[in-house]
């Protein structure tokens, strides 16, 4: 009984110290236009036509054309010379009434009162509650989705409206997309 409640002290205390030391770096690396190992971030912000959506772009990155899809607000970033299994797709859907968010989804998955699951990890995106799903975290039964890996950061905009998703996948570079997925989440503004 005693060494359960103390390796349960143990976990809780290792747990909130790493989300504190995580939280302080989402901070600095948003306060700081990136940074987070990525390397240089430009001061240079993409944005869609209508300024609703914005990121930081990475040294080095180019934007690109997203497919359109009816409502659906997008921008396409990736590393100069990358395939089409590198990259960062930014977007920003309207939900349609009565269909549940992945972001409620993923919630329930997760559950309300857990901070964090294999793969899954509570985070703040522009002042909205979001989660990042790390395909690479997750056991190997639960991995399903794209064939490339990816890093996924999903969350509501306006609860029950429309909700934002950061895909960052990768196929051949895996270093340079994982560590850019962070500073281009947290460099992401939504005019709400």
């Amino acid at each position: 009984m005693k060494r359960t409640l103390l390796v349960t002290v143990v976990v809780l205390v290792v747990g909130i110290g790493a989300g504190v030391v995580w939280g302080r770096h989402v901070v600095e690396t948003r306060d700081h236009g990136g940074g987070g190992g990525t390397g240089p971030v430009s001061e240079r912000r993409v944005a869609t036509g209508d300024g609703r959506l914005s990121v930081d772009l990475p040294t080095g990155w180019e934007e690109s054309a997203c497919p359109t899809e009816e409502g659906r607000i997008c921008l396409l970033i990736s590393p100069a010379g990358a395939g089409e299994d590198d990259g960062i797709a930014v977007f920003v859907t309207p939900l349609e009434s009565g269909r549940g968010s992945m972001y409620d989804f993923y919630t329930d998955a997760v559950g309300e009162d857990s901070p964090s699951h294999r793969g899954l990890q509570r985070v703040t995106v522009d002042g909205m509650s979001a989660l990042r799903i790390d395909h690479a975290q997750m056991p190997r039964a639960e991995q399903n989705g794209p064939a490339a890996p990816y890093i996924m950061v999903v969350g509501e905009v306006v609860p029950g409206t429309a909700e934002f998703t950061v895909m960052c996948r990768y196929d051949q570079r895996r270093t340079e997309i994982r560590s850019a997925c962070d500073a281009v989440t947290a460099s992401l503004r939504l005019r709400r």
